[in-house]
């Protein structure tokens, strides 16, 4: 195999794939076919392996830098730092990993990240990771089904580069969404990040250019953070998306999206109660079976009601694969585009009920037309005299304080 070298040419032709009308697509595919026939071929390294590693590596200039093999047991993480949910997803990541792990070992090129640092109060040293959670985790995983695999090597030490001094927190978050291409960030945390981000003072432009997230798309996931707990925790449990919630934010406010897909929950799962941290009082006091979302329970001995219209279960399988409720746009009953309009008049309705409350003639109207338009009158004076004297209403902000239902919107001063 012929060794390639780099030029700027071929470096500016990677990704120039595009559209192409039909004269250049002819043009260009015999160079195309010419090159998915290289990549198709069968390999020959027809190169020796160099006799000193480090020889050659002096040759070239290059430099370790701080790539250190560090023990497994020298590793620690921040709690709470990775922004990753204990979802299903997550946990079937990890295993996917630990899997490779247990079977091919843990592979050079699959670094960690992380700083040296030092207990202000009880002065231990430490390696802190940054980056490579999920890594982290699985190896954890492996090592403990490697100690009962006859002849399984334990992973007892892996490659990690250490930060130099000068990194700051903000470069560390950011990382989390830039270092992920691989298995990105679920838009919730996503969410999490440039929360952070915003909290520690930073404008949305400056979020958008660090972190790659546009706006407005940027501006939901804040708002997203903002509302109600219960919500977002549906949102991390992937019972519904973060693009899902958001519209219902958008339609309903922030608690009639939650008042909205709650509903939805109970008439797809009767009886389900969405528990995450399994806790017993969760669930507003619904009664009937528990869906741990931290801890989704394979098993089926006590299953977990189905919707009326589910398809019939497949065979039983060696394992059975998690329940996970889904709640989608279809779910939802939703506000009629007609109610929706009919909004818009609701002032020019209540000016002209007051008009007809005052005409000369509306003493002549039958007595149950004059007692519904009285009725509705006395609520409409009920409502103003509560709203203004209460004020705006207040939301949970995503700080944990409130915000008038005038300011939801995200700031982007």
């Amino acid at each position: 195999m012929n060794v390639m070298t780099v030029t700027q040419e071929s470096i500016a032709n990677i990704g120039q794939l595009q559209l192409l009308d039909q004269t250049e697509f002819d043009a260009q595919f015999e160079s195309r076919e010419k090159e998915l026939t290289l990549l198709e071929s069968e390999k020959t390294l027809a190169l020796e392996p160099a006799p000193s590693i480090k020889g050659i590596m002096k040759v070239h200039g290059a430099g370790s830098d701080n790539l250190w093999k560090v023990p497994l047991a020298a590793l620690t993480i921040i709690p709470g730092h990775n922004p990753r949910v204990n979802n299903a997803r997550n946990r079937a990541r990890i295993r996917a990993i630990a899997n490779s792990m247990v079977s091919e070992g843990w592979y050079a090129n699959s670094v960690l990240m992380g700083y040296t640092a030092k207990d202000r109060n009880t002065g231990e040293e430490s390696i802190v990771i940054t980056a490579g959670h999920t890594r982290y985790l699985a190896v954890q995983l492996a090592n403990a089904e490697l100690t009962e695999k006859p002849g399984g090597v334990l992973i007892t030490e892996v490659p990690v580069v250490i930060r130099t001094k000068g990194v700051s927190m903000d470069d560390i978050q950011v990382e989390l969404i830039r270092g992920n291409v691989d298995g990105s960030l679920a838009p919730y945390e996503k969410a999490i990040v440039c929360q952070r981000m915003y909290r520690a003072g930073h404008s949305l432009a400056l979020i958008e250019q660090r972190t790659g997230v546009r706006d407005p798309w940027l501006s939901k996931l804040l708002k997203l953070m903002s509302a109600p707990e219960k919500l977002k925790q549906l949102v991390a449990y992937e019972v519904i998306t973060a693009t899902f919630a958001i519209d219902m934010i958008e339609e309903c406010g922030l608690e009639g999206a939650l008042v909205k897909i709650q509903e939805a929950l109970s008439r797809k799962y009767p009886g389900l109660v969405i528990n995450p941290a399994g806790d017993d009082s969760a669930g507003d006091g619904v009664q009937g079976q528990q869906y741990p979302l931290l801890d989704v329970s394979s098993d089926q001995s006590n299953p977990i009601p189905q919707p009326e219209n589910a398809a019939p279960e497949a065979a039983p399988q060696s394992q059975a694969k998690p329940f996970q409720p889904k709640i989608t746009l279809k779910d939802v009953n939703r506000t009629s585009a007609f109610d929706k309009e009919v909004r818009k008049f609701a002032p020019s309705m209540a000016t002209a009920l007051q008009n007809v409350k005052n005409d000369p003639a509306f003493a002549s109207l039958s007595p149950s037309v004059r007692s519904d338009l009285d009725k509705l009158g006395e609520e409409l004076a009920s409502l103003k005299k509560k709203l203004e004297g209460a004020g705006a209403k207040q939301i949970p902000a995503g700080d944990g304080s409130t915000a008038s239902q005038e300011q939801i919107t995200i700031d982007a001063q």
